[in-house]
C-alpha cells in the first residue's frame, strides 16, 4: 500500500513538471514496459523523439533527486 501510494504521488509530481507527451513517454516506457519503437508508433512521433523526451525528462529527474539529497545533508 505504501508502495501505490509513494508511486501515486510520483506520478502526480511528474505531470507537474512535465509536458504531457513527456509524462505518457515516461509511463508507457516505465509503467507498461514498451520499447522505444512500440511508444513511437503508438504516438506516431519518430523514436528519436522518444529517445530525446525520456532523456530529458530522466536528467530532469536525476537534478531534482540531486537537489533534494543536497538539501538535506
Amino acid at each position: 500500500e505504501q508502495l501505490e501510494t509513494e508511486s501515486r504521488l510520483l506520478l502526480q509530481g511528474m505531470e507537474r513538471l512535465y509536458p504531457p507527451v513527456c509524462c505518457e513517454i515516461l509511463q508507457m516506457h516505465f509503467r507498461d514496459g514498451l520499447t522505444f519503437r512500440e511508444i513511437s508508433q503508438r504516438l506516431s512521433v519518430s523514436e528519436t523523439t522518444v529517445y530525446k523526451h525520456l532523456r530529458q525528462a530522466l536528467t530532469q529527474l536525476r537534478t531534482y533527486l540531486n537537489e533534494q539529497q543536497n538539501g538535506e545533508n
